[in-house]
């Protein structure tokens, strides 16, 4: 609520999936609510309650989950320090460093150039609320699909119009989930919901 940055803690993350070999993990309540919305959604799959063939609808296997932004973060870090190493330093203001307290006010001079004209954080906080991250790093979030996320076409006509979305957004629904709207395959626990809650409690 006041904008506060957190970052899950791993030791809190299952393991999710019938696949034994499975790499993809969430948050335990997130888990726990996904298998109850899976087993009601097979169950009435097998009913007749599914009618298409949408694969993602009929397996209903997640295929993503959580991703450690660590690693894009120390990526990120080292590309701003190669721009000023290779790039913002000249000979000139090369020269101007003898020791590293100089090397440190140069670098910093850097980062006020760079933040007052491109607007990119340097923190790993305002790193992670950028639109730089997916929002699968929270630990919240499970994909049933791998779809490539910049194709239109493909959310509209695989899963917003298929016959089984309003059968599957609606028991996602029942279960504390939402719908990511560019991704239609991204399940997001609603943590302000009390059917999400009462997992995670």
């Amino acid at each position: 609520p006041v904008f506060n940055v957190v970052e899950v803690n791993p030791n809190y993350l299952e393991t999710i999936g019938t696949d034994p070999t499975s790499r993809v993990r969430v948050l335990g309540f997130v888990k726990d609510a996904f298998n109850d919305f899976r087993n009601e959604y097979n169950k009435r799959a097998s009913i007749g309650n599914r009618k298409g063939e949408n694969p993602a609808f009929a397996d209903m296997v997640p295929k993503r989950g959580y991703e450690n932004p660590t690693f894009a973060y120390k990526d990120y870090v080292a590309k701003v320090y190669y721009d000023f190493v290779n790039i913002y330093l000249d000979e000139h203001k090369a020269a101007k460093i003898t020791s590293f307290e100089k090397f440190v006010n140069e670098y910093m001079v850097y980062l006020e150039t760079r933040d007052s004209k491109m607007n990119r954080p340097v923190t790993k906080s305002g790193f992670l609320v950028g639109n730089r991250m997916s929002p699968l790093i929270t630990g919240l979030c499970i994909e049933i699909d791998k779809k490539d996320h910049a194709v239109d076409s493909v959310k509209v006509e695989k899963f917003i119009e298929d016959i089984d979305f309003e059968f599957y957004s609606q028991l996602a629904t029942k279960y504390g989930f939402l719908i990511d709207k560019n991704a239609p395959w991204r399940l997001i626990a609603n943590v302000s919901s009390p059917e999400m809650l009462r997992y995670a409690v």
